[in-house]
């Protein structure tokens, strides 16, 4: 039917604007975050684009309900104050007609928001935080900025590089090594140039160029000066182990096998997402209704605190799951109860006031 059509072209145009809107936002938000732990020396600078694209399932996934929701709620209020769903209405298309018409993209728009939570966002999660486990694996001396001093994993090396070039050539190196025995000498080291070498079995080292290096015993009796042409050093493996796998990157397969709290809470969220795109979608029905003098953004302040309360109670709830105050078998399910309760209500005052009339 053509009417339906346009009126979920609507919707779908109304929520496209806004998602795409938010997601530059957000995903704005996390690029500054992600340059500047590049700029603080924590973070590679040739992984922020990757670690970006594997944020962009997460953000999606939380912002798809509440994008829908909106789009929904503008693009039927600009129909109500434009007269078009009273024209509607008086050729027959009442109320049941229209929440038929928006419940039919809602599900799709569901299944599309699942697959984000459910398999997605884990998957990225996941393959981010390793990553990050690697990265954390290969920092050692290798992501070296000038003017700040770098200490290796095992602690025993200080690097201080006062300036290098765009090619990851370092210029007037200054090292300090300290023994690792009683027996051994202190070592300080300084270059003129330096720079990484990594092997094809992934050992590294670092290169210096043209410099002398001081042996002080511990006793500092005499210490020895030595000039050399190129001094390697190598840089030993660190000791860390990759960081546990979180909950948010746990496939949703063995979420459905375990029995703690803590995943039948991420489980229950993930599926609720999925609710809450036809829980909100339907919502946005009711509330969109607005007087003829109105106009489309009347309803938005209100539909915005019903989100923050909708999105709140489940974040309630969850914590509530996970520390044992709430049952499982109630969980999150009764804020989308409560939600579908209040869409009921609306519609049965709806035809209550149409039959008065």
């Amino acid at each position: 039917m053509l009417l339906k059509k346009y009126i979920r072209s609507e919707i779908l145009k109304s929520s496209s604007a806004l998602l795409l809107v938010l997601l530059l936002i957000f995903s704005l938000h996390r690029l500054v975050y992600y340059l500047r732990h590049a700029a603080s020396g924590e973070l590679s600078g040739e992984l922020i684009g990757q670690l970006l694209l594997l944020q962009i399932p997460r953000i999606l996934g939380l912002l798809l309900p509440l994008g829908l929701f909106l789009g929904s709620l503008l693009a039927l209020a600009r129909m109500y104050a434009d007269q078009e769903i009273n024209v509607m209405r008086a050729v027959g298309l009442g109320h049941g007609w229209l929440m038929r018409t928006v419940f039919t993209p809602a599900l799709i728009l569901a299944m599309v928001a699942l697959g984000l939570t459910a398999w997605l966002t884990p998957w990225a999660t996941a393959k981010q935080q390793s990553i990050l486990d690697k990265q954390r694996a290969q920092r050692d001396l290798v992501l070296l900025k000038a003017g700040r001093f770098h200490q290796s994993s095992d602690g025993r090396t200080i690097v201080f590089v006062y300036e290098k070039d765009s090619d990851g050539r370092m210029k007037r190196v200054f090292m300090a090594q300290i023994p690792q025995h009683d027996r051994d000498d202190i070592r300080v080291v300084t270059s003129d140039n330096g720079q990484i070498l990594r092997m094809e079995n992934d050992e590294r080292f670092l290169v210096l160029d043209n410099g002398e290096q001081v042996s002080l015993p511990i006793d500092m009796s005499e210490a020895s000066i030595t000039k050399f042409g190129k001094y390697l050093v190598s840089i030993p493996e660190p000791l860390a182990k990759p960081t546990r796998l979180r909950i948010s990157a746990t496939p949703t397969e063995e979420l459905w096998a375990a029995h703690d709290r803590a995943a039948i809470a991420e489980l229950q969220w993930r599926i609720s997402s999925a609710i809450s795109v036809v829980v909100l979608m339907l919502v946005a029905v009711p509330l969109a209704r607005t007087r003829p003098r109105e106009g489309q953004y009347a309803r938005l302040l209100p539909a915005l605190a019903a989100y923050l309360v909708y999105i709140g109670l489940l974040s309630l709830s969850r914590n509530s799951v996970e520390k044992g105050h709430l049952p499982m078998y109630i969980g999150l399910w009764w804020v989308h109860l409560v939600a579908l309760s209040y869409v009921i209500l609306e519609s049965g005052i709806f035809y209550r006031r149409r039959w008065q009339k």
